[in-house]
């Protein structure tokens, strides 16, 4: 065997590069979390869809108007798309994908202004909104082991 052989690598020696444990970790956490407030939103848009001219609603304390409950049903359309963009960003990142990045950071950044500019006056929601664009953070940070 001469020098030369022996630098070159063969396709034995050639080792897939994987995707680094933190990347996979958050990315499960962003399916719990983009999951549940999926599911979140997902019954607050049945509940306000059917809410004003349900029994329900009239406990409430009468009819809300339909500007209103519309402004309401975009917000949640929003919300939900928002969450799906999040959750297909993180399972292409989860995949070793860098372009999930841009999904997810799009989707989350979003998310987490609206969650912080909409209701920052409470800390839960301050709290989580914090948490939302700590994640897209995270992940920009992981970007170098993606390919």
């Amino acid at each position: 065997m001469s020098d030369f052989d022996e630098v070159l690598e063969t396709p034995e020696d050639a080792q897939p590069t994987s995707v680094p444990d933190a990347v996979k970790v958050l990315a499960v956490l962003s399916y719990i979390g983009h999951g549940f407030l999926l599911i979140i939103m997902l019954i607050a848009f049945v509940f306000f869809a059917t809410a004003s001219s349900s029994t329900v609603g009239q406990l409430m304390g009468g009819r809300m108007e339909g500007g209103m409950l519309s402004v309401i049903l975009v917000v949640f359309l929003l919300f939900i798309g928002f969450s799906i963009m999040s959750i297909i960003g993180a399972a292409k990142m989860h995949k070793g994908k860098k372009s999930g990045f841009i999904l997810f950071a799009i989707g989350s950044g979003l998310l987490g202004l609206l969650i912080l500019l909409g209701a920052a006056e409470q800390v839960s929601n301050l709290i989580l909104g914090l948490i939302i664009i700590g994640f897209v953070i995270a992940f920009g940070t992981q970007l170098k082991h993606l390919r």
